[in-house]
């Protein structure tokens, strides 16, 4: 009964949210992530050529509910489960998606008008640590 119960238990955490360092594509910018016990992420984009580790955006994005989406893996063409985390505030749009299998690729996706780096990305991720 036990394992019974833990096997059920282990299939909603949400595997995805590795906590770790992704570089961003083609920007040079960095996205920590840190999972959250309620199922969200705490996250930090930020551009490590600034002096020290100034911060361009940092908050929390909730696990959006419904079924699993689907990315395709750039280099093979592949597509893979991820989760979406969003972050909807003060007029800047955040979705994360992270690879539901191992948390190691994903996609950033940002609408933020007023911050010139975060203006409009669609980039993959790749976890560096």
């Amino acid at each position: 009964m036990m394992k019974k119960f833990l096997y059920v238990f282990l299939l909603f955490i949400p595997l995805s949210a590795y906590s770790g360092t992704y570089r961003v594509s083609k920007t040079g910018l960095l996205l920590q992530t840190k999972h959250l016990k309620n199922g969200n992420i705490q996250f930090d984009i930020y551009n490590p050529r600034n002096s020290g580790k100034n911060s361009l955006m940092q908050g929390v994005a909730k696990l959006k509910s419904g079924d699993l989406e689907i990315d395709t893996d750039e280099e093979t063409g592949v597509g893979y489960d991820v989760d979406e985390y969003i972050h909807d505030k003060n007029q800047c749009f955040i979705s994360i998606r992270l690879d539901v299998e191992k948390g190691k690729k994903g996609s950033l996706k940002t609408s933020c008008p007023k911050q010139n780096e975060l203006r409009h990305l669609n980039l993959p991720i790749l976890k560096i640590k």
